[in-house]
């Protein structure tokens, strides 16, 4: 891992929320993420995907290298470890469902989500946003909002993200995996060794395994300023 002071650049396309609407989004999602932690998520699931990232530790201890990775482990646990055929976000859905409009339009698209690796095309300080272009599925692009990222990503950077998708804009899911642009081709061949046409349960989840891993060694931490 090493560090970098980023500078933004970029000019995206209009039609993009406001900073309160987007921040309102993601508070709805954060509390949404507690909610199917407390009603479908369990000491097995934590386990199994601590194991999975190589956090587990003796007996039912996890070993976590920083705060960080408290957030890659339930990430993998809502969408990667599944239970029955179904992920956390799945049984959330079908067992408990939505509150409000916002929760109803976020489950939509979170069990509908999917990693992948994010070339970043162009930043928008000013708009809190970034251009992406899927490097897995060449003819998708998208508007990613982020306050942290806008103000600290350049262009050129690869982000191994799982964006949650909305009308106007997507948003992470709460973890990225930040790597240099001169590691592209290598990142592709590593993520193409997992990827397949129906974005399979098993690939899905051995292509998360192996980016966090990568991540450790080959990534970017970046400082926000």
């Amino acid at each position: 891992m090493f560090k970098k002071f980023l500078d933004p650049l970029g000019n995206p396309p209009p039609g993009l929320p406001n900073k309160k609407t987007y921040q309102h989004y993601r508070k709805v999602r954060k509390e949404l993420n507690h909610k199917i932690m407390h009603s479908v998520s369990g000491g097995t699931a934590i386990l199994h995907s601590a194991k999975a990232l190589g956090m587990k530790g003796p007996g039912r201890q996890v070993v976590l290298d920083s705060d960080d990775d408290t957030d890659v482990l339930m990430d993998y646990m809502f969408y990667e470890y599944r239970s029955g055929g179904k992920n956390a976000v799945e049984r959330y859905q079908a067992e408990v469902g939505p509150e409000n409009q916002i929760e109803e339009e976020l489950l939509t698209t979170m069990v509908n989500s999917y990693t992948s690796l994010f070339k970043v095309v162009s930043v928008s300080k000013s708009t809190l946003s970034l251009q992406l272009s899927d490097l897995l599925n060449q003819d998708n692009s998208l508007t990613l909002m982020d306050i942290g990222f806008s103000q600290s990503c350049v262009p050129g950077l690869v982000l191994f993200i799982r964006p949650i998708t909305l009308t106007n804009f997507s948003m992470t899911s709460g973890i990225a995996f930040v790597f240099p642009g001169h590691e592209e081709q290598y990142l592709l061949k590593r993520a193409l060794h997992h990827h397949r046409r129906g974005q399979s349960p098993r690939d899905s989840a051995k292509r998360y395994q192996t980016f966090f891993k990568l991540s450790k060694r080959r990534g970017i931490e970046v400082i926000y300023e």
